[in-house]
């Protein structure tokens, strides 16, 4: 072998992370530098995850990986000695290919050293073809308007691509993602979706892996936020670019193709808090209008109804078969009342706050952060059974 180096010296070389486990991404890294073609990059990965689980631990490629070596060995013994033969009668010798584990070596050791990190990793699904079959579906140039990948096993890789193509998506309204392998990883890549795309109405995420910290990360980028009196005149322009936009693309649209396409920007408004304060409100993203994540191990109900206002206006959120659905069965309505005049009575005494530091100069640019701003519109509708 190469510089005295095993395959298990590669696979510890491979795993970036350090945890034992070599990851699609960790793997991909090294991989692409070998500049094999997409069904051989996908292929050898999927021999040597035996259990599918999107994960090489070290018997998964070590045992198989020595294999292959004696097995190359042999051959290039059976070449050399073919070699010697043809020379012996005037032919010409064949020059050997390229030792894998030299390879795979070089590749490492180009490789990125710390934490695996998604940059650069935009264009996997481009080059992974089982990632950018499921990708093209939702592709801008695709026609559909519903799109079903029921129990396909799909994972962060695969809702990296298919985000990554839906941001520009204006026909897909439907996205039915019940039952894969999506965690709170693949959650980013949705709430980063959710955050650019304005076609989608309804996605289902149910049954897959996402905690509450996947649903948050989700939820933030659509409903409202409650910005400062500081931020309004940067919130504002956003949305005047916004519109320009979507103006220009509406019309080139109309004239191009005869689509009569309403982009939703972001808005702002003034709304009344539950202390009955006003306060500036970015709406952003309120075309989606059903999000499932039923039987997803979500938890805790009260963190989730504290969310409820800051929703899309009329928005539905399925909770059924969740963990805090069933916290919710046992008394969580009562303790979310109880949250809603705990919200109250803090916006209430924030208020005096301000006013008292006001009259004084001394005081008046030390004004701390409001607490938590419950809206008394309502926004998410819950589901919980």
């Amino acid at each position: 072998l190469s510089g005295g180096k095993t395959p298990r010296d590669i696979f510890y070389r491979m795993d970036i992370n350090h945890d034992t486990k070599v990851t699609w991404e960790e793997y991909f890294r090294v991989v692409q530098r070998l500049k094999l073609t997409p069904f051989a990059v996908h292929l050898f990965f999927a021999l040597w995850d035996v259990n599918g689980d999107q994960v090489l631990r070290e018997e998964e490629f070590v045992t198989p990986m020595e294999e292959m070596l004696e097995d190359m060995q042999r051959e290039r013994e059976e070449r050399e000695a073919q070699a010697r033969e043809a020379a012996e009668k005037g032919e010409a010798e064949e020059k050997d290919g390229a030792n894998l584990v030299e390879q795979l070596e070089t590749a490492v050791d180009g490789g990125p050293k710390g934490r695996v990190e998604d940059d650069g990793l935009d264009v996997l699904h481009k080059i992974d073809p089982y990632v950018s079959a499921f990708a093209a579906f939702c592709a801008e140039a695709s026609p559909l308007s519903v799109v079903s990948f029921r129990a396909c096993e799909l994972g962060t890789r695969h809702l990296r691509g298919i985000a990554s193509e839906l941001s520009s998506n204006i026909t897909l309204k439907v996205l039915n993602l019940w039952g894969n392998k999506i965690d709170d990883r693949a959650a980013e890549h949705i709430g980063a979706l959710l955050g650019r795309n304005r076609s989608l109405t309804h996605l289902n995420l149910g049954r897959n892996r996402l905690s509450l910290a996947g649903l948050l990360g989700i939820i933030e980028n659509i409903g409202c936020q409650v910005i400062s009196k500081e931020d309004v005149k940067v919130a504002s322009g956003v949305v005047k670019e916004q519109q320009s936009k979507a103006k220009s693309l509406q019309d080139t649209l109309k004239k191009s193709k005869g689509i009569d396409f309403v982009w939703q920007c972001d808005r702002l408004e003034e709304k009344e808090d539950v202390s009955d304060a006003k306060r500036d409100v970015l709406y952003r993203n309120c075309t989606l209008c059903t999000l499932d994540v039923s039987r997803n191990p979500v938890e805790n109900c009260a963190a989730i109804a504290r969310m409820k206002s800051l929703g899309p206006p009329g928005g539905v959120l399925l909770l059924q078969g969740t963990p805090a659905a069933t916290e919710w069965e046992n008394g969580g309505e009562a303790r979310e009342d109880e949250s809603v005049e705990a919200d109250r009575l803090a916006l209430v005494e924030y208020a005096q706050l301000v006013a008292e530091k006001a009259k004084d100069k001394k005081t008046a640019g030390d004004i701390p952060e409001p607490p938590f701003v419950r809206l008394k519109e309502e926004g998410w509708t819950f589901r919980w059974n």
